[in-house]
């Protein structure tokens, strides 16, 4: 039976004492015991703090050491979706090297993280200093790998689901008459797209005052 604390003591955060000079907190993954100080609420609130980041990772060494875990960092998802999902779809190699590469760029951040611990804020983090389109194509990813890792058991929810990407628009920019005709010409003279170019010749120009050729109706 746990010795009950002291009524002075009773208000400590869980693994966190005191030894009449300075707060110790032992760490739940191997015991060892860490000065925090001698500020009761900053030793207490740094407790809570490692607490949350450490208990999970016991949890998971419990359940793995029963024989009934799964894989549980963003590393070992990771591994399991490509092998798993990503490679098993028929996709084009460039497709599937795409999501590699992607993939690792996230693992860099957030590897060592147990996947059931990422919050919402994490990924929003990531995304968001990504221009417009690569961001869209990473959410795009992430969106795949969070319904994974539901299937799997591993999160509760599709945490990027609901995050807004940024909007772009295309800036196309105006053909000019000298341009259309350089590039009329090099079909002219390149084998095999003469008729790009004699296509190219009957395109009706615009008004002068629009500056360019209906390149739209080819």
């Amino acid at each position: 039976m746990t010795r009950r604390r002291q009524a002075r003591y009773r208000d400590l955060t869980e693994h966190l004492s005191y030894n009449g000079a300075v707060y110790v907190y032992q760490r739940p993954t191997d015991g060892k015991r860490v000065s925090l100080g001698s500020d009761k609420t900053k030793a207490n609130s740094a407790a809570r703090q490692l607490n949350a980041i450490l208990k999970p990772q016991v949890e998971a060494l419990v359940q793995r050491g029963l024989g009934i875990g799964k894989p549980a960092t963003v590393t070992e998802m990771a591994k399991r979706f490509r092998a798993e999902f990503v490679t098993q779809r028929g996709w084009k190699e460039s497709t599937v090297d795409d999501y590699r590469r992607r993939l690792n760029v996230f693992q860099k951040d957030f590897g060592s993280k147990l996947a059931g611990q990422l919050t919402r804020k994490d990924l929003a983090d990531f995304l968001d200093p990504f221009a417009p389109r690569t961001q869209i194509a990473h959410k795009n990813i992430l969106d795949k790998f969070c319904r994974f890792c539901m299937s799997a058991g591993v999160m509760d929810e599709n945490l990027v689901e609901h995050y807004l990407t940024k909007t772009y628009s295309v800036q196309r920019k105006r053909l000019t008459l000298e341009a259309y005709k350089t590039i009329r010409d090099t079909a002219l003279n390149t084998t095999g797209y003469e008729w790009f170019g004699r296509t190219m010749g009957g395109c009706p120009a615009q008004p002068a005052t629009r500056g360019r050729y209906c390149v739209d109706e080819i």
